[in-house]
């Protein structure tokens, strides 16, 4: 429900793309930015809250809730996420750096939920860690052989 003498506007994440944002762990944080369709007169807000995906916390994010507040006659409010920059690479299952983990809205004040669900993309900046193994017979050196692990 609006409030009295505001402009009725929805909710919306935005970066990038329409629900999807993304960032190095070695940028140490991740925005999400959070619209309105059009300004309001009157604050508009929305609680927000991270949830695991691929990633998970603390050991890819700090998990983060709260409040986010767009001012009276605004159309934008930013949520901040920390990122854990690790010293070790990371796949998944089919090779990719990527680690997904979610922000959602809820509650709204002021506006309904339009897009309610973000997603964060955190690419792992770190080599993966590879082994070197030298074979022998009768002390000649036949093979190297590097080993991703």
């Amino acid at each position: 429900m609006s409030p009295p003498g505001s402009t009725f506007s929805k909710w919306a994440i935005a970066a990038h793309t329409p629900s999807f944002t993304q960032a190095s762990e070695g940028d140490g944080i991740i925005e999400f930015e959070i619209t309105l369709t059009s300004a309001s007169t009157s604050a508009i807000t929305v609680d927000y809250a991270t949830f695991d995906g691929t990633a998970t916390q603390p050991e890819d994010y700090t998990a983060a809730s709260g409040t986010v507040t767009i001012p009276a006659n605004a159309t934008r409010a930013t949520i901040t996420i920390t990122l854990t920059d690790d010293s070790f690479g990371e796949r998944d299952s089919s090779g990719s750096p990527d680690e997904t983990f979610l922000v959602r809205l809820t509650d709204p004040v002021g506006a309904e939920l339009g897009v309610a669900e973000g997603t964060g993309v955190i690419t792992d900046d770190d080599d993966l860690p590879f082994a070197v193994i030298a074979s022998r017979i009768d002390g000649e050196q036949l093979a190297l052989r590097d080993f991703v692990g």
